[in-house]
């Protein structure tokens, strides 16, 4: 009796080992296919975040007589109190150009607040002070120039260094991804200060809004929520100006100054550069 007792027993564990009972591997199965649906859903959500952020990455600027020029100005809003912001345009080439809003300051760390405050009494919106913006989309035609800013665009690389984290209900038809993790942020006084719970991990205020707001994540990885239109014949950029602030300059070859204006949602803000 002794023996048959323990050959049961050793039958019950090998049995165990190779995979165990026939409904213990219907089990498996249907987890294995339950895994293999959330994951074809997130791929399809990925593919589709990565496609919308091709069409701004691949999107071709034409410079055209502006390439290798430097002009310097300013961005304001007619009405408003607050002091316009300084600009740099730098047109290194015929398809690659960029616009600084104040002074260019050095990459943060992953955790660390993106953009520096502007001075009091500046404006605020819709450019970001201290922000660079790699122009794509860009069009001159005769002395007339067009352009698109995503208004996240500056926040590329820096989005690129968070991690993504899963979040939401655990549920295979939801599938969404942040810069968040799955923890409780606490956040001090007046944003005194901000750290994560139960890690401890203390973070800069200004990072949890930042990257929540500019950010968006893949199942792998995170980078700038940009949306760039693709216009149609009859379209112009300012009929996405919901999305981004729309501008269209006049070149003044004479007198060297590129002046206009930039549509973002219902308000309209003038620019004026000066070649350098």
């Amino acid at each position: 009796m002794v023996y048959e007792r323990k050959s049961i027993w050793v039958f019950l564990v090998l049995s165990t080992a190779c995979g165990g009972s026939v409904n213990d591997r219907d089990s498996g199965s249907e987890a294995d296919a339950k895994a293999a649906e959330e994951n074809a859903i997130c791929s399809a959500r990925d593919e589709e975040l990565l496609e919308q952020h091709a069409v701004w990455q691949n999107m071709d600027n034409a410079f055209g007589g502006l390439a290798g020029t430097r002009w310097v100005g300013i961005f304001g809003q007619p009405g408003n109190p607050r002091n316009p912001l300084d600009l740099e345009l730098e047109v290194v080439s015929a398809t690659e150009g960029t616009l600084q809003v104040g002074p260019r300051v050095d990459d943060p760390a992953a955790d660390e607040g993106m953009l520096e405050f502007p001075p009091d009494g500046s404006l605020l919106e819709p450019l970001y002070y201290s922000g660079t913006y790699e122009l794509r989309g860009v069009a001159l035609e005769g002395d007339e120039l067009s352009a698109f800013i995503p208004l996240s665009s500056p926040f590329e690389n820096w989005c690129g260094l968070q991690t993504s984290y899963a979040v939401g209900p655990t549920d295979p038809y939801y599938c969404e991804f942040s810069t968040l993790p799955d923890e409780t942020l606490f956040i001090g006084i007046e944003g005194s200060s901000c750290h994560f719970e139960p890690s401890m991990k203390v973070v800069d205020c200004a990072w949890y809004q930042q990257s929540l707001n500019h950010c968006v994540c893949t199942s792998s990885a995170c980078f700038a929520n940009v949306v760039f239109p693709v216009l149609r014949e009859w379209e112009t950029y300012e009929d996405y100006a919901a999305d981004g602030l729309a501008i269209r300059l006049t070149l003044d070859a004479e007198q060297n100054v590129l002046s206009g204006v930039g549509v973002w949602e219902d308000a309209e803000y003038y620019l004026e550069l000066t070649r350098e």
